[in-house]
C-alpha cells in the first residue's frame, strides 16, 4: 500500500512539474528565441534614448544655469543704469533752475524786466 501511495505521489509529481519533451514544435522555440531578441533590442533602444535624453537635460540645465546668471548680472546693470539717469535727471533740474536764476540776473543787469 505504501509502495502504491508512493508511485502515485511520484506520478503526479511528474505531471504537475514542468518539463520539455520532444512535443514542442521547432517554431514555437524559434518565435521565442526571436521575441527574446526583439526584447533585448528594444530594451537597449530604450536605455539609448533615456542616455540621449539625460544628456540633453544636462545641457539644458548648464545654459539654463548660464542664462540666469547673465540675466541677474543685467538686473544689476539695469539698477545700475536707472541710479544714474535719476542722478543724471536731478543734475539738469539743478541745472536748469541755475540757469533760470542767470538768465534772471542778465536781465536785470541789461535793464529788462
Amino acid at each position: 500500500m505504501i509502495d502504491k501511495d508512493r508511485r502515485m505521489t511520484d506520478e503526479q509529481t511528474k505531471e504537475n512539474n514542468w518539463h520539455l519533451d520532444k512535443r514542442v514544435p521547432v517554431a514555437t522555440i524559434w518565435v521565442l528565441i526571436i521575441q527574446l531578441i526583439g526584447g533585448i533590442w528594444f530594451a537597449s533602444q530604450l536605455f539609448a534614448q533615456v542616455n540621449m535624453l539625460t544628456t540633453a537635460a544636462e545641457l539644458r540645465d548648464g545654459r539654463i544655469a548660464r542664462v540666469e546668471a547673465t540675466s541677474a548680472a543685467q538686473a544689476v546693470s539695469f539698477a545700475t543704469l536707472t541710479a544714474q539717469l535719476m542722478g543724471l535727471r536731478e543734475s539738469m533740474v539743478e541745472m536748469k533752475d541755475a540757469q533760470k536764476g542767470t538768465n534772471n540776473l542778465l536781465r536785470q543787469l541789461g535793464g529788462k524786466p
